[in-house]
């Protein structure tokens, strides 16, 4: 039996400006068109939870929507900040499973089924999901659980905002079935009226009706709403591979000054970003690393290599370059005595990312090794090919090198 996670960020445009806007927490956010006090003509692209209890909706006329909220606060789309955002959203549900198929910029699916053995329960798995995104971006987000897609998607509607819901498999039909026919997919408002004068207004009217019944009236449609109904959907979580960058991130449980946290971590970072590199059959001539501070403000610095790269301990290596670039004013040193991390003024770092970019399908480029490197060099391909085995059927965060997690007094 399979174990599907349905993962929606709650009203994510209106949270997006309300987690950078502090100021508008708490107040109507309606991301859309200029609403021109009630004369625009364009739409409502989202809302927050406290423009909704006023009426407004998604895809509602802004001048509309002027009418019911007027003290709104009213903004224009930021697509890039919010492509950003769901891009780092993505990378994260990539540590939970190799199994992620977004389905909107706010939305996806994941197959966890093989990551319970080493990330617990589905409830569990659920949960860390929610803190790291909440960690991460500031935003939450709401889980449904269920055997297949369509109830996992159903149940991640149930309790938002911040939500979380499992459907389990033995109560997947007394789930289903009470719910309005409409929530199966594919029925749309003009396939409700035509059921709904046949009798049919549930899901489980739906299933108590022949297939072939529903196959003479509505075609091949008919009976893909009838299996949905009895709780058949075997369509697979299916992941995108359109890639033009690999990254991962890490979110410190608490704020760090000190340098070599940072170095320890992004071994572990550039070990799981030359697994996905090798995984996917790519190489890469940039580099990126990014800096998030307390407060969420970011910085992001890269460097470009000449030879298109592909081992861990090269991207590492880069990495700690680009963080040697951050850290400036080096006589101001903590209590420990090493150089703190700054950024026009001392800034503890709340995340560290590393993402490779300028991807490419070449093969490795030759050149001489002396007989140390090429010693070196094969037990460290030989350790990365164990990781990207194990990572592979568990899991991105799923093993990771000592060196990463141990203290220096421990390595």
């Amino acid at each position: 039996m399979r174990t599907i996670l349905h993962v929606d960020v709650d009203a994510f445009y209106a949270s997006v400006e309300q987690r950078d806007h502090p100021e508008w927490k708490g107040r109507p956010v309606i991301v859309g068109a200029d609403p021109q006090e009630g004369r625009g003509r364009g739409v409502v692209a989202a809302c927050s939870y406290e423009a909704r209890r006023c009426g407004l909706r998604s895809a509602m006329p802004i001048g509309q929507a002027w009418r019911l909220c007027p003290g709104g606060v009213y903004v224009r789309p930021r697509m890039r900040v919010y492509a950003a955002v769901s891009d780092e959203i993505m990378r994260s549900l990539g540590d939970f499973s190799p199994l992620v198929e977004p389905i909107s910029i706010d939305e996806a699916f994941l197959d966890v089924s093989d990551s319970q053995k080493l990330l617990g329960a589905p409830a569990r798995i659920a949960a860390n999901i929610k803190r790291r995104i909440l960690q991460t971006t500031g935003l939450t987000v709401s889980v449904g659980i269920a055997p297949n897609k369509l109830a996992a998607k159903i149940a991640s509607e149930l309790h938002k905002p911040n939500g979380l819901v499992e459907v389990p498999p033995q109560s997947l039909l007394s789930f289903l079935h009470p719910l309005p026919a409409a929530k199966l997919w594919g029925v749309g408002p003009r396939m409700e009226r035509e059921l709904s004068a046949l009798g049919i207004r549930t899901v489980g009217d739906v299933s108590r009706r022949p297939m072939k019944e529903l196959q003479s009236r509505f075609g091949k449609h008919g009976g893909l709403i009838w299996q949905l109904a009895c709780g058949v959907d075997d369509r697979p979580v299916t992941p995108q591979h359109a890639t033009k960058s690999i990254g991962k991130e890490h979110t410190f449980e608490k704020d760090v000054l000190d340098p070599d946290k940072v170095k320890k971590c992004l071994l572990g970072l550039a070990d799981e970003v030359a697994g996905s590199l090798r995984k996917d059959g790519f190489r890469a001539k940039t580099v990126a690393l990014k800096l998030r501070w307390a407060g969420f403000e970011t910085h992001t610095r890269q460097l470009s290599v000449r030879e298109p790269l592909q081992s861990g301990r090269q991207l590492y290596e880069i990495g700690c370059r680009l963080l040697e670039s951050f850290m400036i004013n080096r006589r101001a040193t903590g209590a420990s005595g090493s150089p703190e991390l700054c950024a026009g003024g001392r800034r503890p770092v709340r995340l560290v990312g590393l993402t490779a970019a300028g991807l490419s399908h070449q093969p490795e480029p030759s050149r001489q090794l002396e007989l140390f490197e090429q010693i070196s060099g094969r037990n460290d391909e030989r350790l990365q090919s164990t990781m990207d085995t194990i990572r592979k059927r568990f899991g991105a965060r799923s093993i990771g090198r000592a060196s990463s997690i141990l203290s220096p007094k421990n390595t």
